[in-house]
């Protein structure tokens, strides 16, 4: 009984310490440091900071944010704008340009990316039904994840502007996933 009050303890202590950190974004300058409030968030289930420290992004509810001191608080939106509205935050690139994760498309849950420049776009499937992004290099150009083929197999998946979604094989059985990606 002690261990399971302990362990809910360090369960609520982690989840309050995750909100406040995501209500507080830090900014440097030359002078002091300051912490500004971000916004406010009934839950917040997971959250990123860019490896350059310039983004934050995340999940509340069933929403996907991305914040920066010069764009503010925004939700990077869905891919069914007036079907169900949900998203699922991957990661956030390390230059905080590029959001990735999957989103309700009106017949399934696809992979997405999302940038200031472009909104949020579909990268689409290998044939099948859904796919899932989950890592992204460090300046957004390549995505990887796991995308259903048209024989209903989960495959892992490489993502380019130029290129689209490119099956990467597996190594020798059905299904494979790819959960990283190198910087470059």
């Amino acid at each position: 009984m002690i261990l399971k009050k302990q362990n809910l303890f360090s369960q609520t202590l982690a989840t309050t310490a995750c909100f406040l950190f995501l209500i507080l974004a830090f900014s440097q300058s030359a002078a002091a440091q300051t912490m500004e409030k971000i916004g406010e968030f009934t839950s917040v289930n997971t959250a990123k900071i860019s490896g350059n420290g310039t983004a934050i992004g995340g999940q509340y509810g069933d929403n996907v944010f991305k914040y920066t001191t010069d764009g503010g608080l925004v939700d990077v939106g869905i891919l069914d704008p007036g079907g169900y509205p949900e998203a699922y935050f991957g990661a956030i690139s390390t230059d905080g340009s590029t959001i990735i994760g999957e989103s309700y498309d009106g017949s399934s849950y696809v992979a997405f990316k999302h940038t200031d420049a472009g909104g949020i776009v579909s990268l689409g499937t290998l044939g099948g039904s859904s796919s899932d992004a989950d890592a992204v290099s460090s300046d957004g150009s390549v995505i990887v994840g796991f995308a259903q083929n048209s024989s209903s197999y989960l495959r892992a998946f490489k993502y380019t502007q130029l290129g689209g979604m490119v099956d990467l094989g597996t190594l020798g059985g059905d299904k494979s996933r790819a959960w990283a990606v190198s910087a470059d």
